[in-house]
């Protein structure tokens, strides 16, 4: 109103920093998945047909690209309307419960812990289970 040009407050360095950093690890994630799919699909969904575990697997891919953005909206509107620790401790809670039965050793091949002998599977994979909602 008076003429002169309206002035922000910059941005501070380790605020750009960051953002940088969680982009490259983003970025480096869907790389490195998308250079080992057919890798991935031969493991994670063997078939007798190689390019219908292709597909699976860049199916995966996919989802990947469609869940991200629908997370990012309920999270951060969980994030403005509660505070972003709860939302943050959310988001590491289901990250470290998804991450859980790649850490199960593994028994005759298998990764998925389908053949785990016993009842070692539900002392195992029970926590993780039940709180991503299988």
């Amino acid at each position: 109103m008076n003429g002169l040009p309206e002035t922000r407050e910059s941005v501070p360095a380790r605020y750009i920093a960051a953002v940088v950093v969680g982009n490259a690890l983003e970025f480096y994630d869907f790389l490195t998945f998308s250079f080992l799919a057919v890798y991935v699909g031969r493991t994670f969904f063997p078939s007798s047909d190689p390019t219908a575990s292709l597909l699976a697997s860049l199916a995966t891919f996919g989802a990947g690209f469609v869940t991200r953005p629908i997370g990012a909206f309920v999270i951060g509107r969980m994030g403005d309307r509660v505070g972003r620790k709860p939302a943050m401790i959310l988001s590491m809670r289901h990250a470290i419960e998804q991450t859980a039965p790649a850490m199960l050793p593994v028994w005759g091949g298998c990764v998925s812990g389908d053949r785990i002998p016993g009842g070692a599977r539900v002392v195992l994979l029970a926590p993780a289970d039940a709180s991503a909602g299988h």
